[in-house]
């Protein structure tokens, strides 16, 4: 029926036509390569669903 042209912005397809690059593995992954750091990131976790549990606990 209508014959339009798609229309997007410079940047866009800029993006579209560029070459694909993949930057994380040129990245140094401090999680997995720091142990020490892992296991403050997963205490910290456990530590602020303890207070979430005891919050919600008092609230009733």
């Amino acid at each position: 029926m209508f014959d339009r042209e798609n229309k997007i912005s410079k940047g866009l397809d800029k993006l579209l036509k560029s070459k694909k690059s993949n930057q994380f593995h040129t990245q140094h992954d401090v999680f997995v390569g720091d142990p020490a750091l892992r296991n403050n990131y997963f205490e910290s976790f456990y530590q602020a669903q303890l207070a979430e549990i005891a919050y919600s606990e008092n609230k009733f």
